[in-house]
């Protein structure tokens, strides 16, 4: 099972670029297939060769959903009763989580997020430059306080 065809789409009328090669890609939905039911798969294939403002998201969808599945099992759009992109567990059980995958170019979920926030998209920018500093600084210290977390590199 694979993804049969090209899995990006490319012409001089693209309002976005691929974040990741075309060839990365394909891939990457080949190893999915693995994951994802046909169905789903499909859908991946279907929205990767084509040119929408949600591009980013999805292609960012099947990166997680393939890193993931490299460390644990992954339950793609698991039926919770409300949209989830995925229900990871990790190999050795230590880990379990739900994600729901997005980027900043994710339209319909930036929509839905400022309404339930009250906000206008212009407000996201003003606080974002008011928040971002005390949350580094929150960070710093607690770096400072022994309590933070550091990711090492292992030779290969």
């Amino acid at each position: 099972r694979g993804c049969s065809g090209k899995c990006s789409a490319s012409s001089s009328q693209d309002r976005q670029m691929a974040i990741f090669p075309r060839r990365v890609l394909q891939r990457i939905l080949n190893e999915n297939a693995a994951v994802l039911k046909p169905e789903q798969l499909a859908r991946a294939c279907s929205l990767l060769n084509t040119i929408h403002d949600n591009y980013f998201a999805q292609e960012w969808e099947q990166v997680i959903i393939n890193a993931a599945a490299k460390v644990g099992s992954v339950e793609h759009e698991p039926n919770l009763g409300r949209p989830i992109d995925l229900l990871f567990k990790s190999n050795n059980s230590s880990v379990e989580f739900l994600a729901d995958v997005t980027t900043v170019s994710d339209t319909r979920r930036r929509k839905r997020a400022f309404k339930s926030l009250q906000l206008d998209s212009r407000d996201v920018h003003h606080r974002i430059d008011q928040a971002l500093p005390a949350a580094i600084e929150r960070v710093r210290t607690s770096d400072e306080a022994g309590t933070g977390q550091q990711v090492e590199s292992s030779p290969s």
